[in-house]
This record gives C-alpha cells, structure tokens and sequence, in this order.
C-alpha cells in the first residue's frame, strides 16, 4: 500500500513546523489516524499532532482502513522531492473464490461409488441380488435421482444434450439467481437438476435418526455389490484417499451400502461439483473454460462424461467472437473401447479430430467420415478439417492445475 505525501494541513492542535516532514528518515515508522478521505483518493492524516495530505495508491487484496478514526502505521519509504510512505500491518482481504477452493478442494471425490451406489438402489433389487439396508425415503430419492437423468439416447440430440449440460448442476446457482423462487415451472424445472436432486439426498441422508427406532437394533445390514453399473467415459483426477479403483470395465462400487458412506458420497460429490463451478470463474488471465461431468442413464447403468469447453486466447484475432471454440470429450462405444473427440468450431466452420485406442474402431470411423461430413453440412455447418486416427488424444492439463493457477490457495504472507 503506497500512500503519496501532498504536503501538510493546518495543525489541529497546536502549530506545527513546516519542517515537519523533512525529520522524517527512511525506514521511519510513524502512527497516524484516519482524519478524512474524499472520491478523488486524497486522505487527510493526523502524525504527530500535524494533518498531513496524500493520495492513496492502494491494492486490492489489501484494503486500506479509510474510515475517521482508524488508525494507520505508516513507514517512510521514500524522502526529499516526493514523500512516500507504505502502510504495514494492513489486515488481508481473502479473496471468496479462494477460500471457497480450500474448503472444496479436499472434500472433494470421484463421483463413480456414489452414482454406482444410485444405479443400485434404482434398479430392482431382485435383478441385482440385494436387498437395500437404507430407509426407504432415501431410495426413493436415489431412484428420482436416477430416473431424472437424460438418457443416453436423449442425449445424441442438440435438444436432449443441451437439456443434459443445463441440469448437470453446473448452472443451478444462476438459475435461482435469474428465476422468481415461487414460480411453479421453476420448481419442475429444478427438480430435475443433479446438484438439487443430491442436496435433497443429502439433506435426507443427514436427517436425525427417528427416536422409535429399537436401541439393540442393528446399526447397517451389509451387501456385496455384484458389479459396478457405472460405465467411465473420461478420466478425471481422484481426490487423495479416494477408495474407488479402476477396473477395465470401469469402477467398482463400495462393497456396502451403508447411510454414512453414502453421505459421505453425496457429500464429496457435492464438493466436486462446487470445484467444477469455481473452475468455470475465469479469470483476465485464463482462458473461458468449463469441465462438466455428464451422468448419463442408459438402461440401468449411468454413464458419466466429461466435456471440456474452452475458447483458444491464443487466436492472433483481436475480436472475441473470432476466436476458436473447442469441445474435448471420450466416449466408451460398446465392445470397439475408447473413442476420443475433439471439435473445433470457428463462426460457422467446424473441425473434427477423432482418436480411438483399437485399431478396427479406428478403420470404422474412417470409412463413416464422409457421413460425418454430410450430417454437418445438413446441420448449417461448413467442415474444415475432418481426421480420425488410431491412439491416444494429448491430454490436457488437469483440472486442479488450472485452479492453482486462477487463486493464490496458500497464503506465504506472514
């Protein structure tokens, strides 16, 4: 905080020496109190008895108390043709976001068990050999919550995909935001949403367990998961400590259903979907960026995609709107493994770049490009460049990557 010294006021006591000021040193610490400040960023100060006038060139992680009365320790930085002093000891203003990132970031897991866990309790528990332990309000509401889901065949359409991002949970805050609360399409509207739908199942999961219930009655009636019904389409950084493992087919759930680890499931989810909305605040020097993770149903199964939208600053056009989009998204097609994609769309033109880990998926997605092109031009498209090729995409950086380079999470001032 530099505070640039005008010159002195009128005493407000007693008269003071014009020379008031050249006694100062450099390295000097001087108390001073607040007086007045005006809009212009000229404050009044009174040091030793004498009102001293300056202009204020503050920071904004460090506020400067401006307010009559306050009390100021200032230490002469520099003396002779222009006075400057630095104000210490200043309090810290945190920046929300970053706040917000340390509390989210270590709750945070993968969100495979718990939507694993879903699939279990929405499906009939006769076709998967188990018996649900959990109070049948909360499988009521992991059902809802599985049966809200857009389904995979919803979503290979612009409306049914659109509809799919909108009730990721990604937007729910916006939408309370910009929508009368009392409005009955609202609620409908809401009751579709991923992040509401969890809040409602946390909320339930963390009710007080009623008082009629049996002292000696047993706390967990335990079950084995079969297999997991979650299929991952991209893979997405853990949280340390996560117990989930990666199987080739995908992750397995939590070998029991229990209310507290499903709690504590809904609980991480819930953190993870905060990070992904900290994620999307770009800063001036990021690049717009949005990582949504997708759950899809698909039959009793969910599968869960990530979709990664950013917009390339890196263009040598000035305007905004001429700057590239880009889409980058894996998708697990049946028994042919792995399929990446990543799709570039400049004004009208779209690009297309396909990677696919078996080769035999690789020759049929090459020989299906022309009717790739074909769908594009019907959409209203122009195609730029359309490419498939056998491996792997290069990967982006990780999302908490990104994050660590948005907000300052540690904080070195002593």
């Amino acid at each position: 905080m530099r505070i640039d010294v005008v010159g002195q006021a009128a005493p407000t006591v007693t008269p003071t020496p014009a020379s008031v000021m050249d006694s100062w040193q450099v390295g000097q610490v001087l108390n001073a109190i607040v007086i007045s400040t005006d809009a212009r960023g000229t404050m009044t100060l009174k040091i030793n008895d004498a009102l001293i006038q300056a202009n204020i060139q503050s920071q904004p992680n460090h506020p400067l108390p401006t307010l009559p009365g306050q009390s100021l320790q200032l230490q002469v930085a520099s003396t002779g043709a222009q006075t400057v002093l630095k104000a210490i000891n200043l309090p810290v203003k945190d920046d929300p976001i970053a706040q917000a990132l340390r509390t989210a970031l270590p709750r945070q897991t993968d969100l495979i068990p718990l939507l694993t866990n879903i699939a279990l309790l929405a499906d009939d528990p006769a076709a998967n050999k188990v018996s649900s332990p959990l109070p049948q309000p909360i499988v009521q509401l992991a059902q809802q919550l599985f049966n809200n889901l857009t389904s995979t065949a919803q979503a290979t359409t612009a409306t049914g995909l659109q509809h799919a991002v909108g009730n990721s949970g990604m937007f729910l805050e916006n939408r309370l935001t910009n929508t009368v609360v009392a409005s009955p399409d609202l609620r409908s509207s809401l009751s579709l949403d991923f992040k509401a739908g969890l809040l409602l199942l946390r909320e339930a999961l963390l009710a007080p367990t009623p008082s009629n219930q049996p002292q000696d009655a047993p706390q967990v009636l335990r079950n084995t998961v079969p297999e997991s019904p979650v299929s991952r389409n991209i893979l997405v950084p853990s949280a340390p400590g996560n117990a989930a493992s990666l199987s080739p087919t995908g992750f397995n759930a939590a070998s029991e259903l229990t209310t507290p680890a499903l709690a504590m499931q809904t609980e991480g989810a819930l953190a993870r979907l905060h990070v992904n909305q900290l994620a999307s605040l770009s800063s001036p020097q990021q690049h717009p960026l949005w990582v949504i993770e997708l759950p899809l149903r698909r039959d009793n199964h969910i599968d869960l995609i990530q979709l990664r939208i950013e917009q390339d600053t890196s263009s040598h056009t000035p305007e905004a709107q001429e700057r590239p989009w880009s889409i980058s998204l894996e998708l697990q097609v049946g028994d042919l493994g792995p399929l990446y994609a990543r799709i570039t769309l400049l004004g009208q033109q779209v690009s297309v770049t396909l990677w696919a880990e078996e080769n035999t998926t690789a020759s049929l997605a090459k020989r299906n490009i022309e009717q790739l092109q074909r769908d594009l031009v019907q959409a209203g498209l122009t195609t730029g460049t359309l490419h498939c090729q056998q491996g792997n995409p290069p990967h982006a950086p990780p999302r908490d990557t990104r994050l660590a380079g948005i907000r300052s999470l540690l904080d070195t001032r002593a």
